[in-house]
């Protein structure tokens, strides 16, 4: 039997991070933080950006996956 491994889901395809980033827990700046990306982590995006410019975004972070939220100005 394989064993069941956690994926990114697919989404809506890929983006770099920029330049430093909080992925947040919610969509705001005042979001609590999950992790700070360091620039050119590839990211994949969940959802189209919400009025406020923030996106859900998922990556693969030394195997554990984390998604939450990103404003988008920071991803290429």
């Amino acid at each position: 039997a394989s064993k069941e491994t956690e994926a990114v889901p697919e989404g809506l395809g890929k983006k770099s991070v920029t330049e430093y980033a909080y992925l947040r827990k919610e969509p705001s700046p005042e979001g609590e933080q999950i992790i700070c990306m360091s620039p050119g982590i590839e990211v994949t995006v969940l959802s189209e950006a919400d009025e406020n410019g923030y996106v859900q975004a998922s990556f693969d972070n030394n195997g554990t996956v984390l998604t939450g939220w990103v404003h988008s100005s920071y991803l290429a």
